[in-house]
């Protein structure tokens, strides 16, 4: 797979700007089991070090985000996922307050069907607030998703001092809502059950 490379049903490919590959954690980022070799370090507070997708269509009804991140210590409540609609440039604004920092954490959240698209976070397949910003999805379809910056604008408005130190391993998308037990065994190594929306495993750069 080529760096920034979506291996799911529904592939769409990671725009990579800036950042850059490290040596990867041992997460899975697909169904089969293939670990990626390298990981995606956006090294923060810049404007300049992100990935993103536009046009990007998240699966119809309930769905799972979830993936490999270590955060920096000194990086709290700074935004490392971000998803605009033209509509909602805050449409899903995920934090990078985790438990622990400098070291892998496993991150899930989950949105549930409509019409309230109601959002939970997990660290490690515990259910926390921690990295909440926004609380359920707008609903918003076709718009950009980006990766270590804050969008205050549609695919724009990027702030330096919101951009987190942050590195990614993998990022999954799962066109259901996986239970806790299911992210504690992804969080474990185990492999992610069932149909993927989209993989991203950030190697071969």
């Amino acid at each position: 797979r080529n760096f920034g490379r979506d291996s799911g049903v529904v592939a769409r490919d990671f725009h990579i700007n800036g950042g850059h590959a490290e040596p990867g954690f041992t997460s899975t980022c697909s169904a089969s089991g293939s670990a990626g070799p390298a990981s995606y370090h956006l090294p923060g507070a810049s404007t300049t070090d992100y990935a993103s997708i536009p046009n990007y269509y998240f699966p119809p009804g309930a769905f799972t985000v979830e993936g490999f991140i270590k955060v920096a210590p000194g990086n709290a409540d700074k935004y490392w996922f971000s998803y605009a609609s033209g509509s909602n440039d805050n449409c899903i604004l995920v934090k990078s307050t985790v438990v622990t920092y400098g070291v892998w954490v496993h991150f899930a959240m989950t949105v549930g069907p409509a019409p309230g698209y109601g959002m939970v976070y997990f660290i490690n397949g515990t259910v926390s607030s921690a990295p909440s910003y926004s609380r359920a999805w707008c609903g918003g379809q076709g718009g950009t998703l980006v990766l270590g910056q804050e969008q205050d604008s549609h695919a724009g408005g990027f702030d330096a001092t919101q951009a987190p130190n942050i590195v990614l391993d993998s990022l999954r998308v799962h066109p259901r809502v996986l239970s806790a037990s299911e992210l504690q065994g992804i969080a474990r190594g185990g492999n992610p059950s069932g149909p993927l929306w989209s993989a991203w495993c950030f190697n071969n750069p």
